[in-house]
């Protein structure tokens, strides 16, 4: 029997093309690093924004309506978004995320974020106070790599996604949606 845990967060999620185009990116790095990882499904590749929580029961109705309510409460412009640097975190030994990460390319997802964690404070939610480093994750493998320049363009973000990820199924549960406006 599979263990599956349940991830809440807010999203912003490619176009099927631009997914598809990552997903070829991801193949790419893995082979040109001669990497043993696999990388995700076009379909899973997202930023996230806030993570509300992972536990191994459904979220709370309670905590996904107040994070419905913070979501339809936003007013943000659509923006594009790119990236400039391919990088891991490290996670523990043979677990490292390999990552597009960037700098003034991703400036109007931190204003997101940012804008997404007032929002929710309204609703009486507290997301977790560490550090925010927006990041697109492309496959997990056991060697880690220091960050390198890798100009990637993005794609035009206009819709914010509230997710259920369940782990283990590796599935993706749309659980709202708002698009851009402002």
């Amino acid at each position: 029997m599979t263990m599956v845990r349940h991830c809440l967060f807010f999203a912003l999620k490619p176009p099927a093309v631009e997914a598809a185009r990552i997903g070829r990116l991801a193949a790419q790095l893995r082979a040109a690093h001669g990497l043993s990882g696999r990388p995700l499904r076009d379909e899973r590749f997202h930023i996230t924004l806030v993570h509300l929580g992972t536990t191994e029961q459904p979220p709370d109705p309670a905590l996904v309506d107040a994070a419905r309510r913070a979501g339809e409460s936003l007013a943000w412009p659509a923006f594009e978004l790119a990236f400039d640097q391919l990088l891991s975190f490290g996670r523990g030994e043979g677990h490292h995320p390999w990552v597009l990460g960037g700098g003034a390319g991703l400036d109007g997802v931190r204003a997101l974020h940012a804008s997404l964690v007032s929002g929710l404070a309204r609703e009486g939610l507290r997301p977790g106070r560490q550090r925010y480093v927006p990041h697109l994750t492309l496959l997990y493998d056991e060697r880690s790599l220091a960050p390198q320049a890798l100009a990637v363009p993005g794609w035009r973000a206009d819709e914010l996604q509230l997710i259920d990820s369940l782990q283990g199924l590796t599935r993706h549960e749309l659980l709202g949606r708002w698009p851009a406006r402002g």
